[in-house]
C-alpha cells in the first residue's frame, strides 16, 4: 500500500501525515455534526468519578474509480475504561434515541 493510501492510526500520525489538512477538516465536520444534533453538553467533572477518555478514527471512503475521495474522522469514547456503577451512571433520554454524551473538563 503507498503512503497516501494510508488511514493514520491517531491524532497525531494523522497531523504528520501530508494530507493532514482533509483530516483536521474532516474533524471539524465531526465536531460540528455532534454539536449540531445535541449529542453531548459542557459539565463539571464530578470529583469522584474517572473521565472516559476518548479516540479519533480515521477513514477515507473511497467511491468510484477516479473520483474524490472522502475523508472522514470519528470521535468515539474509549468505554473500556468505565466500571459499571463507579464510574457511570445509567440514565435514559426519553426526547431521543440519540446517545447523549458528557464531556467534562476541569476547572
Amino acid at each position: 500500500m503507498e503512503e497516501f493510501d494510508l488511514e493514520p492510526l491517531g491524532y497525531h500520525q494523522a497531523m504528520k501525515i501530508n494530507d493532514s489538512e482533509r483530516w483536521i477538516s474532516a474533524m471539524k465536520e465531526e465536531l460540528n455534526s455532534l454539536h449540531q444534533n445535541q449529542t453531548w453538553v459542557l459539565v463539571k467533572k464530578p470529583g469522584s468519578q474517572k473521565v472516559v477518555g476518548c479516540k479519533w478514527i480515521y477513514k477515507k471512503k473511497h467511491g468510484l474509480p477516479r473520483t474524490k475521495v472522502n475523508y472522514k474522522a470519528r470521535l468515539v469514547a474509549k468505554g473500556f475504561t468505565q466500571r459499571e456503577g463507579i464510574d457511570t451512571m445509567r440514565f435514559s433520554h426519553l426526547l431521543s434515541s440519540t446517545p447523549l454524551l458528557e464531556f467534562y473538563y476541569h476547572l
